[in-house]
């Protein structure tokens, strides 16, 4: 127990730097919050809002800390870190559907929409809650490493970065176990997959580990100079987006050389990250209540809307537009619904 909330500790600290708003990893979780769900508040925009605006928010779970959402954004499933519950919020009409229990922790989940199944990866039992999203239940537990803080779906397995153990564990998702552990580097956090490759940003080390998705281990390290948070993959441009929370930039990676082909400026302590390349925007959400807009193709921030306090999570669905952030401060997520 000892070990493992060290870890806990180690893993807020490593991204709290340069954050002064409470977010999921930047403050040592509630232990003993249990289950503390509150009854959905819905708050639309005004008819006039302009286009760029977030519509509206519904309140979700305690510390609400990522957010996957089905094709077409009809749901958004929402891990609320305290609460140790998944949200199933229903975007039309906009309430919330149901409340399912998953491990201590959850801190990101992944959606197989074809096999009907929610991955929830726990970062305070070492280990990945399966959530039959038509049951509404957990339907299986998997032992990871320790610490999971990541989450990213290739196929027939999941990829899941082991924060406290410095490693990523391949999950093959038929035996609903382990198949492979690949070292990466300190601190790794979020992951993303892009085509036969996975990048994983490493935030003890500041780097992005490379890993070859046939082979099965690591191909290459950026390092990238300032403590990475969430990262995003853009294939169209062969780039990865990186968002530096101690900082005040979005790091591109271009894929194709594993060199930096750019720093955005888009505000302070920028921390989730979602792409749109339909709209060519990518939306970032920074520090207090902000989610900035920023232009793919020049890299400038077009505007930045207010969304809740203390946002963190950021999803897209790429068919309808719509884009959920998490705001792990006031136990909410605010939608921009096109």
């Amino acid at each position: 127990m000892l070990a493992k909330l060290k870890w806990v500790l180690l893993f807020g600290a490593c991204l709290l730097v340069g954050v002064f708003l409470g977010s999921v990893f930047k403050s040592p979780p509630d232990q003993g919050s249990g289950v503390s769900d509150s009854p959905a508040a819905q708050v639309p925009g005004g008819e006039n809002a302009p286009d760029n605006s977030m519509l509206w928010s519904i309140t979700v779970g305690s510390k609400p800390s990522a957010v996957a959402l089905s094709p077409g954004g009809d749901v958004a499933y929402v891990a609320n870190q305290q609460s140790r519950t998944v949200t199933f919020v229903q975007t039309r009409p906009q309430r919330v559907a149901a409340t399912v229990e998953v491990g201590n922790l959850p801190s990101a989940v992944a959606l197989d929409a074809q096999g009907g199944l929610l991955y929830v990866a726990n970062n305070g039992d070492d280990s990945i809650s399966v959530v039959d999203i038509d049951k509404r239940t957990v339907v299986a537990t998997v032992p990871v490493g320790d610490g999971p803080s990541g989450i990213a779906l290739d196929g027939g397995t999941a990829l899941v970065t082991n924060f406290g153990a410095a490693t990523v564990s391949i999950v093959d998702l038929a035996t609903r176990s382990v198949a492979n552990v690949v070292p990466v580097g300190k601190g790794p956090s979020a992951v993303v997959v892009d085509g036969r490759r996975a990048y994983v940003t490493n935030s003890v080390d500041r780097s992005l580990s490379v890993i070859d998705l046939d082979a099965r281990t690591v191909t290459g390290t950026v390092d990238l100079g300032d403590r990475p948070y969430s990262v995003a993959a853009d294939p169209a441009s062969h780039r990865v987006l990186v968002t530096a929370v101690d900082g005040d930039k979005v790091i591109v990676v271009d894929t194709e050389t594993l060199q930096f082909s750019g720093r955005w400026t888009v505000g302070h302590g920028p921390q989730g990250i979602g792409i749109d390349p339909g709209s060519g925007v990518a939306y970032v959400s920074v520090d207090g209540r902000g989610l900035a807009l920023v232009d793919l193709r020049t890299g400038k921030v077009t505007t930045t809307v207010d969304v809740g306090t203390a946002p963190s999570a950021v999803a897209v669905d790429l068919g309808s537009h719509l884009v959920v952030v998490t705001n792990s401060g006031d136990r909410s997520i605010s939608v921009r619904q096109p």
